[in-house]
């Protein structure tokens, strides 16, 4: 069943999506992001994340950002564990895009940091780092980063963000001190590292950066 994208509907979106409730179904949801209408690509992917389908990951770069919001949600929320290595990977762009005029937005950089987490490749580990050392990025999403860091090894069951059990990769890479070379000097800098001075040397002593090692 295919749909013709010049007069599809929003209520067409969600009926085709219920009654086929198929792989192909989510394919041709997912080349819906060219869309026109904001309507469509919105119902678009609320019914990927009803079918828990990856090509939500399509719409995580939608012009509007309501309808990135809505695909962030549906791949962390849902649990599509085949869209969360896209998040992560954009972990970095998210979070530098979160300004003061869109505070409400930092539940969504967070998520992304999470996915990172959660995936725990060596790219992901290095966009957490990169998020945590960033004064540009909001100070409360480089706070999770941190925390992040000092969980990495040894995550908890529950999600800390949405307060569920997750699931994590079999594939993520530990986190390990030379990883870490750069916190030394770093803190050295005690302006640079100010705003999160408890954090980056709880993390800094935890991998065996003493007091006369810093500074």
């Amino acid at each position: 069943m295919k749909i013709v994208v010049s007069f599809v509907s929003v209520f067409t979106v969600f009926l085709w999506a219920e009654i086929t409730m198929a792989e192909e179904s989510a394919v041709e949801l997912g080349l819906l992001t060219s869309h026109p209408s904001a309507e469509v690509r919105l119902a678009a992917v609320e019914s990927l994340r009803a079918l828990r389908a990856e090509e939500v990951d399509r719409f995580f770069n939608d012009r509007s950002v309501e309808i990135r919001e809505a695909a962030i949600k549906a791949a962390y929320d849902e649990g599509i564990e085949a869209a969360l290595p896209s998040l992560a990977r954009l972990a970095p762009l998210i979070a530098r895009s979160i300004g003061a005029g869109n505070q409400e937005l930092l539940p969504i950089a967070q998520r992304a940091v999470y996915a990172a987490w959660r995936t725990g490749r060596e790219a992901d580990l290095a966009a957490v780092i990169t998020i945590a050392r960033d004064r540009a990025i909001d100070g409360q999403i480089r706070r999770t980063a941190v925390d992040v860091l000092n969980l990495w090894n040894e995550p908890p069951a529950e999600d800390p963000f949405l307060g569920i059990m997750w699931k994590f990769s079999d594939e993520r890479v530990l986190l390990k001190r030379e990883a870490l070379s750069w916190l030394g000097e770093f803190l050295k800098n005690k302006e640079e590292a100010k705003p999160l001075w408890k954090e980056f040397t709880q993390l800094a002593r935890q991998f065996g950066y003493t007091s006369s090692s810093m500074w």
